[in-house]
This record gives C-alpha cells, structure tokens and sequence, in this order.
C-alpha cells in the first residue's frame, strides 16, 4: 500500500509542477540563469577569495555547494511545507480522520518530494558541464550522491521534529519557511566559511545540520 501511495504522490508532484511541456523548460532557463549568476560573481570575485577555496574558482566551489546542499536541504524543509500545503487544501484533516498513523502519511509525502529535487539536481550539473565546462571527478560524483543519502533520513527527522513543535507550540512559522535558507548559508554554500570571524565560524560548524 505504501509503494502505491508513495508512486501516486510523485505522480501528482510532477502533475503539479510540469503542467506543459513549456514549464520543465522554463525550470531549465532558471537553471541557465542561475549558473550564469554564479559564472559572472566568479570572474568578479573569484580572487577575494583565492585563498580559501584550495585551487578552486568560485563558480566551482558554489555549483559543488549547490549539488551537494540542494536536495538535503530541501528534504529539510518538505515536511514543514507538506503539512501546511495539505491543511490548506484540507487534505490533512481528512487523513487525520481515517488513518491511524497521519505523520507516516506526511512523511511519505515529502519524500515523494526527492525525485523532483533529485531532477533538478541532475538538470543542474548538465548545464554547468554543458554551457559552462565544469566538471566534476567520478570519485567526487558518488561521494556527493552518498553524502546526499545519508544526510536524507536524519534530516526529514529534524524536519518532521520542527514541524510537530510548531503545531505544539503553535508559533515559529515564519522562523521555519526561513531556517533551511538560513542554515544552508551558514553551512558555506555561497561563501567559505573561513572568512567569518572565529566566532559564527564556530556558530556555523554547531549549529547547521548541513555542515
């Protein structure tokens, strides 16, 4: 029952957000736009920061950031987002009455989440080897996708454990549709974490699940 759920939950998130033909190409643009943002913040700003990124440009050092960070993260912030979304549309009410375990529900539906991250994922890495040359060593490859899957299950934990204190506690919406952002730049997606003082270097390496 569970394999079928979890297979009509992805059916319908992909239903959802590749409406037409014309909006998966659109997600490709965002991509596109994206890297190139990266590309020309390197060629601006790649030698302030020379000597933290070990022989890397900084266009590298982010687009590794991305690949690496982006499904956790989002996997992060999918149970906060699936609650609320099925609250809105009332379909977490109807769960909650006629199932005995409504958080195994949700927690299916967030992870019927991960195979469009991991597409976009994957979308991501063949534009910035395809426009923009990057490349990236088989070995680092399959050490990013299994630091990818390990980090998934501890990290929809932390997820399903915010959102329950929220509800407890009714109040840090607004901290949580924010906290994912906040950690993964604390985790030093967009900038090396040694070029923060000592003391948010310290912050950074405690307090982000990311890192």
């Amino acid at each position: 029952m569970n394999n079928r759920l979890i297979f009509e939950l992805v059916r319908r998130d992909f239903r959802d957000h590749f409406l037409r033909p014309w909006t998966f190409a659109f997600e490709l643009f965002k991509i596109v736009f994206e890297l190139m943002i990266y590309w020309y913040t390197s060629k601006a700003f790649t030698g302030a920061f020379a000597g933290q990124l070990t022989g890397q440009t900084y266009f590298e050092y982010v687009v590794i950031g991305e690949l690496t960070l982006f499904v956790p993260v989002m996997a992060f912030a999918s149970v906060h987002r699936m609650f609320f979304t099925y609250v809105n549309d009332g379909i977490f009410h109807y769960v909650s009455a006629t199932a005995r375990k409504p958080q195994r529900f949700l927690l299916l539906a967030a992870c019927a989440l991960l195979p469009r991250y991991w597409l976009h994922t994957a979308a991501f890495y063949v534009c910035a080897k395809t426009i923009f040359s990057f490349t990236l060593a088989p070995g680092q490859l399959l050490a990013l996708i299994t630091l990818q899957i390990l980090s998934i299950p501890a990290l929809l934990g932390l997820s399903m454990a915010a959102t329950a204190a929220q509800i407890r506690f009714q109040r840090g919406g607004g901290l949580l549709a924010t906290l994912d952002h906040v950690l993964a730049v604390f985790a030093g997606l967009y900038f090396p974490l040694s070029v923060l003082p000592e003391t948010l270097q310290y912050a950074s390496r405690a307090g982000s699940p990311f890192t």
